[in-house]
């Protein structure tokens, strides 16, 4: 009689990572923390705009549950993994829907999400990045890309950081903006996985 064998249970998608030299995953202790998504206050938008709380509109969310609004769209490249949701592994808060992105692991090119939205407002704009990242001790490095006329930044946090890009004002144009967020930590250096929770759209009036 064939030998029956028991699957390894999987109970988040961070189990199912490959275990290599210089993985570094530790799902006990990263699974609740990556699962929930370091969102800016409202307090820290209007001091990043240099703005008062009253200038700050409500954002416009986009997720991997609900990649499209009204004049807005998702486009992700190279996730490993793609959840629309509702998920809430490991009794982690629920989140609209998940992706699962690594610095190791991808194909067609880097990491990245970009965002397109129309203009919700005649000032600035934040665009924030939602994300839980698993390695503690590793810088992420991202390039931030905008257009039209966004000047291109360089950005290194740790896990405990956010990740944002603000979009000046362009009078002379009418059509949507696009901010993409490039993760650009190298295949050969340490792992750099993250969870992609969603994007944040804040105006300014």
């Amino acid at each position: 009689m064939p030998r029956r064998t028991t699957p390894r249970r999987i109970t988040t998608i961070v189990d199912a990572l490959p275990r290599g030299a210089g993985a570094r995953v530790a799902p006990n202790r990263v699974r609740l923390r990556s699962m929930t998504p370091r969102n800016l206050k409202k307090a820290a938008v209007a001091s990043a705009l240099g703005t008062s709380l009253s200038h700050i509109g409500p954002p416009v969310d986009l997720t991997p549950g609900h990649p499209k609004v009204d004049g807005g769209y998702l486009r992700l490249q190279s996730p490993i993994h793609v959840d629309s949701g509702p998920v809430g592994w490991s009794g982690g808060k629920v989140t609209d829907g998940v992706a699962l992105f690594s610095s190791k692991y991808f194909a067609l090119g880097n990491p990245s999400v970009q965002v397109t939205f129309d203009q919700l407002s005649g000032g600035f704009h934040l665009v924030e990045l939602r994300l839980g990242m698993f390695q503690s001790g590793v810088k992420y490095k991202f390039r931030l890309l905008g257009n039209p006329g966004v000047p291109t930044e360089n950005v290194e946090v740790s896990n405990t950081g956010s990740v944002y890009k603000v979009v000046p004002p362009n009078p002379s144009y009418s059509g949507p903006y696009t901010v993409t967020f490039l993760q650009t930590n190298p295949k050969s250096g340490p792992m750099a996985s993250w969870y992609f929770h969603g994007v944040g759209i804040w105006p300014t009036s």
